[in-house]
């Protein structure tokens, strides 16, 4: 949630927050929050009641990512969607947040989780639930173009997280894969992952 908060993260100053960013941004933007596994249950259950009224795309790590139960129940107690993890790493883990009911939305992260190969086995579980597929992305240029391939070639793809704003990235990388501030982040045509 908004860094640096912790577990003492007041709902109504962060609903003030984002009540005047939805009052700025409109309607049509999308917005979630981003709580990094840092609540208990009973605080991301105040938190996210707070948040109700400025329609959140999702509740992306709500707690602990090694605590699926708490998972199911933020999912029981809360309207929006919730969307986890990057942490977990095997399929079964991901299977289990789905059998109970916990997630929305899965979010594994290609570095962590073994690959292209093994988010396609998380993907086509996550497709049997009815689960979309938004890859957690902060591992650079090239994590962003294998992600991009994987959205492009699974059923339950949703829109890929995409950071911005660190300048190494755009060093590093010529042209940046995902420079776009209107376009959605294409696969390139070349037979590799569009390195350059």
């Amino acid at each position: 949630c908004l860094d640096p908060y912790g577990q003492d993260v007041s709902p109504k100053k962060t609903a003030k927050i984002y009540a005047a960013v939805r009052e700025a941004m409109g309607p049509e933007v999308k917005l979630l929050i981003d709580c990094h596994g840092r609540f208990a249950v009973a605080g991301v259950v105040r938190l996210g009641r707070a948040l109700e009224p400025y329609d959140l795309l999702v509740l992306e790590d709500p707690v602990a990512p090694d605590d699926l139960a708490a998972y199911a129940q933020v999912w029981r107690e809360l309207p929006m969607p919730i969307m986890g993890s990057e942490r977990p790493n095997t399929t079964t883990q991901f299977r289990i947040l789905m059998d109970h009911g916990g997630i929305d939305v899965a979010q594994p992260d290609l570095m962590y989780a073994g690959g292209i190969t093994e988010v396609r086995k998380i993907a086509a579980i996550a497709d049997t639930f009815h689960v979309p597929i938004s890859p957690h992305n902060t591992k650079g240029p090239i994590g962003i173009l294998a992600a991009a391939h994987l959205m492009a070639s699974i059923p339950n793809a949703a829109p890929m997280e995409l950071v911005t704003g660190i300048d190494w990235r755009d060093d590093i990388s010529s042209p940046n894969p995902c420079a776009s501030k209107t376009a959605p982040c294409g696969c390139p045509t070349s037979p590799d992952l569009g390195w350059n």
